[in-house]
């Protein structure tokens, strides 16, 4: 039976433009979502959304802090968090990568209650991250299931967020999410803890508007070459080119921190289409420093995301590491401070250090599933190309034919496609659900 909801085609084009940018308008006509922090004002005149909770006020706000102080209160807040979230779901199933922040979460939440670890891995070997979730789960003395997720358990031709306004799944995450409701109803669980996020609040910022933030608190100093030293070290950029992007933010009175936009494989129309109205939270920072606001810019990305997975279970995905007293006091925080010794996320990796064995603490990497979504791409390359080529995307001028129809060369396609193909096929799928 045909659907009585129509396509957003603008909205779609939106999607496929910048995939982790939330918008209060849906895929479908006429239905829009209210945006986290948002609040809709509902009365005779109509409806208009207004912000509840504005970042702008945590910008900054302990920004004349030790960074001895910072990581004391950033620890006993990750410890609180993950305390109340246990209290909550006292049987929870947590997704353990073998990064600090998924073993964070897990650390503080098997001294709260009953915990279940689940660890996904892949013949890759950039993919294969059992030592580091192995150590995590021996200094916590928890059992761990290691689980091998293939591609034979992936539909690319189902997209399982078919009942949701927007395409909010992935293909490549069916393997896990029947992996972890297979640990849930093992452990009789009640809800998924995933470490997600912590990327996003942990200031993971690869630019050199940290150095703008503090030459604007502190001037010309010891301390500022110190930073973009750090800056150098970790985006793997030479000190000359750090300089140059700090010195072109700083003269910036009103500097715009764009959103991300991938125009890859898309028309020309479907580019016209982007919107511009930038996200409300980039709205409210508009006068804060620029790594405040690329810090915002990156906790606004993070909420796009918490749709993706376990998205067919019952049970809740809880990102404890989005909650709100963790994101504000990491708002809070001075940007370099995320720089500090030349490692990206400094703050976070010394104040879970007490809890977390130094190999993982420590490490300078992390895993990386392209391998996987490669394996995904060129084992249902054929129905994937077929469907883009003759699909709906295609009937409404969004996706560029002859880019499309050049998928068929095998050697025309890089390792760094697949993510962008299978992207493409997932918002396909959705839309032969609603068309």
């Amino acid at each position: 039976m045909r659907s009585p909801a129509s396509i957003d085609w603008t909205s779609v084009a939106n999607v496929l433009l910048a995939p982790d940018r939330r918008r209060r308008e849906t895929c479908l006509k006429g239905i829009s979502e209210v945006l986290p922090g948002e609040m809709a004002v509902i009365d005779e005149h109509g409806s208009c959304h207004q912000l509840v909770w504005d970042p702008s006020h945590f910008c900054g706000a302990n920004i004349e802090c030790e960074f001895e102080d910072a990581v004391e209160r950033l620890r006993d807040t990750l410890i609180d968090v993950t305390k109340a979230w246990s209290g909550r779901y006292p049987r929870a199933v947590i997704s353990i990568s073998g990064g600090f922040d998924s073993s964070a979460i897990a650390a503080l939440a098997s001294q709260a209650g009953h915990i279940g670890l689940a660890h996904f891995y892949t013949t890759s070997p950039l993919a294969d991250e059992r030592e580091y979730a192995m150590a995590v789960a021996d200094h916590i003395s928890q059992p761990m299931a290691c689980h091998l997720a293939s591609t034979a358990d992936i539909d690319v031709r189902t997209n399982l967020s078919r009942h949701r306004p927007r395409p909010s799944a992935r293909s490549f995450t069916q393997a896990f999410d029947r992996i972890c409701a297979g640990e849930a109803d093992a452990q009789a669980a009640n809800a998924h803890l995933n470490g997600g996020g912590g990327d996003n609040i942990f200031g993971l910022l690869h630019s050199a508007y940290p150095l703008v933030d503090q030459f604007k608190q502190i001037g010309l100093s010891a301390e500022l070459w110190a930073t973009a030293r750090n800056i150098c070290v970790v985006t793997g950029t030479s000190l000359p080119m750090v300089l140059r992007q700090a010195v072109k933010a700083a003269w910036k009175r009103d500097l715009l921190v764009n959103w991300p936009v991938n125009t890859d494989i898309l028309t020309p129309y479907a580019r016209s289409l982007l919107d511009p109205e930038p996200h409300p939270w980039l709205v409210a920072t508009r006068t804060c420093a620029p790594g405040q606001k690329q810090h915002v810019r990156s906790v606004a990305r993070a909420t796009a995301s918490t749709d993706y997975i376990n998205i067919a279970d019952s049970r809740p995905t809880i990102y404890p590491l989005l909650s709100r007293p963790l994101v504000e006091l990491c708002l809070s925080y001075p940007t370099w401070f995320w720089f500090r010794g030349g490692r990206d996320r400094a703050l976070a990796r010394a104040a879970t250090q007490p809890f977390l064995p130094e190999l993982v603490t420590n490490r300078l990497g992390k895993a990386a599933f392209d391998g996987f979504l490669y394996r995904v791409w060129t084992r249902s390359r054929h129905e994937i190309i077929d469907d883009l080529k003759d699909g709906c995307l295609a009937d409404h001028n969004l996706i560029d034919g002859s880019a499309i129809a050049g998928l068929q060369d095998v050697s025309n396609n890089l390792l760094s496609k697949p993510t962008r193909i299978l992207h493409l096929h997932e918002v396909e799928m959705w839309c032969r659900t609603w068309a």
